[in-house]
């Protein structure tokens, strides 16, 4: 977790270094984010951002609403 931010019950955001991908726990849900992401950082804040769009509000962030998901077609 970042410091200063306050997950929900649950919610978890973890790095994978060998893949450099995001694992999302959020709400019952667990998913992949791909990437690959250039550094742990990017890719917390890119799991952060997918739980913003499914309804997770940080109030301390005052990034919110920045989304920096990887889109792929």
């Amino acid at each position: 977790m970042s410091a200063g931010k306050k997950y929900e019950a649950g919610m978890r955001v973890t790095f994978n270094d060998a893949t450099n991908a995001v694992a999302v726990s959020f709400r019952g849900r667990l998913i992949t984010l791909s990437g690959p992401y250039p550094s742990r950082e990017t890719a917390i804040r890119a799991g952060e951002d997918y739980c913003r769009k499914q309804g997770w509000i940080d109030r301390s962030d005052e990034r919110a609403g920045l989304s920096i998901i990887k889109r792929t077609r």
